[in-house]
C-alpha cells in the first residue's frame, strides 16, 4: 500500500540535518488542507496521523503536530518559513520563539535562504533513494565542505558524527545509526582514519562475506 504524504514527509524530517523545518511546515500545510472551510480539523484527524506514524515505526506526538500546524498558519509561503529557519537556525529554536512573523526581502533568492539554514529543497521522493551506509546521505557536510560519501574517509565520518551530536542531541534514532556505522568503520579500518569510509563499513559488517555463495564464489 502506498505511503501517505504525511509519512513521506515524516520520513524525510528524520533525515534532515537541520531538523526538517521546511518539511515540518509542509506537513502542517497538508494538515490545513483537511480543515477546508471548517474552523477545526476533522474529528480524529490527529489521532489518525499518530496511528499511521506508529505503524510506520516513527515517533510523533500531538504537541509536535500542533507546532507544525501553528507554523503553517503563521507562514503562508515557503519563502517566509525559509527566512524564519535562516534566522533561528533550528526547528526547536523556532518553536521556542513562538513562530514570530518575519519580513521577507523579495530580492533575496529563497534557495539562498534555504542554503543558509541548511534546509533541503529536494522533493520528498528524492530521499527514497538508497544510500551506501545507513544514517548517511549521498553527501556529508564536514567543516563547511560537502563531501560525496563514496569519497569520504573514516575521519570525515567521525567529524560528521561529532557535528551531528552537537546539532541533534534530540534526534537519537539517526545518531544511533551513525554511531553504529562509525563503530563498524573503525573495526573495518583497523583504526586508519584515512581509509575509505564505505569500504571500511563493508569490512566491519562483513558485507563481502555475506555476498559469497556456498561454494566460495561471488
Amino acid at each position: 500500500m502506498a505511503r501517505s504524504v504525511y509519512i513521506k514527509l515524516e520520513s524525510r524530517i528524520l533525515r534532515d540535518e537541520q531538523g526538517g523545518v521546511l518539511d515540518r511546515w509542509k506537513y502542517g500545510r497538508e494538515c490545513l488542507k483537511a480543515k477546508k472551510d471548517r474552523r477545526q480539523l476533522p474529528h480524529g484527524f490527529i489521532e489518525d496521523r499518530l496511528a499511521e506514524a506508529e505503524r510506520a515505526g516513527l515517533k510523533l506526538s500531538e504537541r509536535e503536530i500542533q507546532y507544525r500546524l501553528k507554523c503553517a498558519e503563521v507562514y503562508d509561503e515557503d519563502s517566509k518559513v525559509r527566512s524564519a529557519a535562516a534566522e533561528f537556525g533550528s526547528w526547536r529554536a523556532l518553536c521556542d520563539a513562538g513562530f514570530p512573523v518575519v519580513d521577507v526581502d523579495e530580492t533575496t533568492d529563497p534557495e539562498d535562504l534555504a542554503a543558509e539554514a541548511g534546509v533541503s529543497t529536494e522533493p520528498p521522493d528524492a530521499w527514497e533513494q538508497p544510500t551506501l551506509i545507513p544514517g548517511f546521505g549521498e553527501t556529508i557536510k564536514v567543516r563547511g565542505r560537502t563531501i560525496p560519501l563514496a569519497e569520504a574517509t573514516v575521519g570525515d565520518a567521525k567529524d560528521y558524527r561529532e557535528t551531528y551530536r552537537q546539532i541533534h542531541e534530540n534526534f537519537g534514532k539517526t545518531l544511533a545509526l551513525i554511531e553504529t556505522a562509525v563503530d563498524a568503520m573503525e573495526d573495518g579500518s583497523d583504526g586508519d582514519d584515512e581509509a575509505n569510509a564505505v569500504e571500511a563499513w563493508q569490512r566491519g559488517n562483513h558485507v563481502d562475506d555475506r555476498t559469497q555463495t556456498e561454494d566460495g564464489t561471488r
